[in-house]
């Protein structure tokens, strides 16, 4: 939104456009920044769908990784944001919103709102899948990207 020329397309998932509650941001940031385990699985069990273990293990690997410093200044960061619904018909350009249907911390009727503010947006919602489509049902994002890009996804795997 604040440099809509230098952009040529844009790729969103799991993203609320309108202003978070600030007091439930800065509390979620505050239990981040304690750093325990237990905040740590319950995170997990927010942005993954119960049934990928695997896609539950990567995110706690990473968010370790991430650290509860960081992690609580990412969400202290988000506690500031700007509801920003009424600029989104302003972008002319290619989108594509991709969204996991059992989503828990950004619910999949946001995601359709989403796209439908976008002038120019493609929307995808994955069966089966919560906030993070990347890590959960990577084949299937891999190539709905790659369609939008135009991209033959499987041609290039075969190189």
């Amino acid at each position: 939104l604040a440099a809509p020329g230098r952009i040529r397309g844009l790729w969103l998932m799991g993203a609320n456009p309108g202003a978070p509650d600030r007091a439930q941001s800065l509390g979620t940031a505050e239990m981040i920044e304690n750093g325990t385990e237990d905040a740590i699985a319950m995170l997990a069990g927010l942005v993954v769908a119960p049934e990928h273990t695997g896609a539950k293990a990567s995110f706690e690997a990473m968010a370790r990784r991430v650290g509860g410093r960081d992690g609580g200044a990412q969400m202290r960061a988000l506690a500031g944001a700007e509801d920003v619904w009424e600029r989104l018909g302003g972008l002319h350009i290619p989108a594509l919103v991709v969204w996991g249907k059992d989503d828990a911390l950004v619910p999949v009727a946001t995601g359709r709102r989403l796209s439908d503010a976008l002038p120019h947006a493609h929307y995808f919602a994955l069966d089966g899948c919560g906030h993070l489509p990347t890590i959960e049902k990577p084949d299937e994002v891999t190539d709905i990207v790659g369609e939008w890009l135009g991209y033959d996804v499987d041609e290039a795997h075969a190189h």
